[in-house]
């Protein structure tokens, strides 16, 4: 047991604040700890009402809570949940956190630790803000990364429809120039310029459905009222005519319901691809585009006759990994079968619901 001259040297000596009031509320000792923190001398302290140390728009309440927990008196933090603040002799507020304890004493006493938390909320204000700007330019990085991605993404495929119109529509121009001049050349001599026009009239018809197929790239929003089979079809066609390679197109089944424009979209591009790798790698001499409206899901394979590749080798090409990408985007799959016989790519999204 501690003689009460220890108790008092222990409550003196310690670096918390402490107060002790009677059932009243009236103060009857504090540390100097406290003393320091509220920037009063002990015995101005001394025999005034807790409430000198508390901001004046809780203070009119006080009494009533003080009373309530003399009626319950049990050891428990103050004001659980709420911000609790004090005031100091200056007239300065600052937040607290304020632990009661019952004191084994007759008359009862309660004993008040006061913790001054301005320094830490100072530190949570600072790191609230700091995470408020990390967050803001993380969203912002993001955004310019994606715009990035975007840009270099429109570029390419810019890129790619000038090099598609330069190897088809130009050419085909070219033709109907050459086809012209001939057909004027033939009537000039008297004789009959029905071939060269028939000629022009071909170019014309296979230039209007290459056309057709690169706005579906340019102006990809427009498959949203046009039904997939017929941008796939017109897509074939315009291959065909660039490329003179016989491309089949066969529908298998009718759609239940409406497919979705991200769905016409994803498995467009993965045919466009597909096709662009036949042309450029296969060497096919004929090619198989196979649309199939199942019970379940919506599948596109792109078949030909051409030199096979080792599906494991190019599986990270940019290629592949686009059309994977993009068949994944939709919650569909992708499978490439490749040998000696030819390669089949082969797309299949769900249906959505």
């Amino acid at each position: 047991m501690f003689s009460g001259a220890e108790v008092n040297t222990v409550f003196n000596s310690l670096p918390v604040a402490l107060i002790t009031t009677d059932s009243s509320g009236l103060i009857v000792g504090s540390n100097p700890a406290a003393q320091t923190l509220f920037g009063y001398e002990k015995l101005e302290l001394d025999g005034q009402p807790i409430e000198l140390l508390i901001p004046s728009r809780f203070a009119a309440n006080h009494q009533k809570h003080y009373q309530g927990f003399v009626g319950h008196a049990i050891s428990r933090p103050m004001g659980q949940g709420r911000d609790l603040w004090a005031l100091r002799k200056d007239g300065t507020e600052f937040p607290v956190e304020v632990g009661l304890t019952v004191l084994p004493s007759k008359p009862p006493l309660y004993l008040a630790s006061i913790l001054d938390l301005t320094f830490r909320k100072q530190t949570e204000e600072f790191l609230r803000e700091r995470q408020t700007i990390l967050e803001r330019d993380l969203e912002e990085a993001r955004k310019t990364l994606e715009d990035e991605v975007a840009e270099k993404t429109r570029l390419e495929e810019r890129q790619r429809l000038g090099r598609e119109l330069h190897d088809s529509l130009s050419q085909n121009l070219y033709g109907i120039g050459l086809g012209l001049r001939a057909s004027l050349a033939k009537m000039g001599k008297g004789g009959s310029p029905e071939d060269a026009l028939q000629y022009c009239l071909n170019l014309t018809e296979a230039s209007l459905v290459e056309m057709r197929a690169l706005l579906f790239k340019l102006r990809p929003k427009s498959l949203e009222n046009v039904p997939l089979e017929d941008v796939l079809s017109s897509h074939t066609q315009a291959v065909t005519a660039r490329t003179k390679v016989p491309i089949e197109f066969v529908q298998q089944g009718k759609p239940k319901a409406d497919v979705s424009f991200e769905q016409k979209y994803a498995l467009f591009r993965i045919s466009t691809e597909a096709l662009h790798n036949c042309m450029k790698h296969a060497r096919a001499k004929n090619v198989k585009v196979a649309l199939h409206y199942g019970r379940h899901e919506i599948e596109v394979q792109v078949c030909d006759n051409g030199r096979g590749f080792d599906a494991e080798t190019v599986r990270g090409g940019h290629g592949m990994a686009t059309m994977k990408e993009r068949a994944e985007a939709v919650g569909g799959t992708l499978s490439v079968v490749s040998d000696e016989e030819g390669t089949c790519v082969k797309a299949s999204v769900p249906w959505v619901r």
